[in-house]
């Protein structure tokens, strides 16, 4: 081999003890390198993560009324109360649906924290109703008003991208990529982006023909590579095999699991407790008010995976609560 052939050799190898020594020092550019986790706010999930979600792609899953909107929704409120930026893509709900889970969230935490807003805690369904409004007293619009104050000030750091931003066309991966790495490139921040759901993505341009499988491939490669190149957490919300309604969530509960298997550095997935086991009632798991949530890490790339998490979820106020979460926090959504 001429010196020509070592230099280029040497130039594309990687030596790893180079490497560790240059990586693990006080430099601040260094330093700066290592992983940075994004707080969800809620204590057991935020151990089970090792400190949070990280850059990279996420997945949370569930069959349908588990809430795992609201869950996500929720989180984004607790990061973005804590100063992080969060891009909420929702390829589901409208804005006006979001803010009103908001505000209902809110009034049933100052209805219990609060003694002045005690027993005015109003429902998702409720603040959408206009015969409601008409009867609310005095009392109930200065419980409204009270909770939509706070709610304004812990979202500053929330965007909602609902359908309406773009006039009504259908998100895809590839508009979101650009509009998360453009985000990226002039704000100089990293924020958690949430994509609600993944099912709902319209298709690629071009991808007439593909089949269901080519197009999720796609997506996920997508988003793997802005996670990537932009350093953001992307958490992919995602629904479940119709199969797998009744038994105890898995990998392979997921649609398309395959690829969410391999793609995904983290996979969560949401299960009514006792799902599976014997004499389990599904409806009556989902109509139980507060439901009894297991969140389960199926999948963790930096940590331990298996994992269940107990949560208790009132449907009605759009509430998840941790029930290990000892200590109250103002700055915290999900304490009551």
């Amino acid at each position: 081999m001429d010196k020509k052939d070592k230099e280029t050799t040497d130039e594309r190898g990687v030596n790893l003890g180079q490497f560790v020594e240059q990586l693990f020092t006080e430099d601040e550019n260094q330093i700066s390198k290592c992983i940075k986790y994004y707080p969800t706010a809620f204590s057991a999930l935020d151990e089970a993560l090792g400190g949070g979600f990280t850059s990279g792609l996420h997945c949370l899953g569930s069959m349908p009324s588990l809430g795992k909107s609201t869950f996500a929704q929720q989180i984004a409120e607790n990061m973005s109360a804590s100063g992080i930026p969060v891009l909420f893509f929702s390829l589901d709900a409208k804005m006006i649906d979001i803010a009103a889970k908001a505000v209902s969230r809110r009034t049933y935490i100052n209805s219990c924290n609060d003694k002045e807003f005690e027993d005015t805690e109003k429902t998702t369904g409720e603040l959408l109703n206009k015969e409601c409004f008409i009867g609310y007293s005095e009392h109930d619009w200065e419980a409204v008003s009270a909770a939509a104050e706070i709610v304004a000030v812990k979202n500053a750091n929330l965007q909602v991208l609902d359908q309406s931003w773009k006039d009504g066309t259908l998100w895809t991966a590839d508009s979101i990529v650009d509009y998360v790495a453009e985000w990226v490139g002039r704000a100089g921040q990293h924020p958690f982006v949430i994509i609600d759901y993944l099912q709902l993505l319209q298709m690629p341009d071009g991808a007439w023909g593909w089949t269901d499988k080519q197009i999720v491939d796609y997506n996920l490669q997508r988003f793997f590579s802005l996670a990537e190149s932009s350093d953001v957490p992307v958490l992919l919300i995602s629904s479940f095999n119709r199969a797998a309604y009744n038994s105890e969530a898995s990998l392979a509960s997921f649609k398309d699991s395959g690829s969410i298997e391999y793609s995904c550095d983290v996979v969560i997935a949401m299960d009514l407790y006792g799902a599976g086991g014997e004499g389990f009632d599904e409806l009556a798991g989902r109509v139980r008010t507060p439901r009894d949530i297991l969140v389960r890490i199926l999948k963790h790339k930096y940590g331990k995976a298996g994992d269940e998490l107990p949560f208790l979820y009132d449907a009605r106020y759009s509430f998840f609560k941790d029930p290990s979460a000892e200590e109250e926090d103002e700055n915290v959504l999900y304490f009551p």
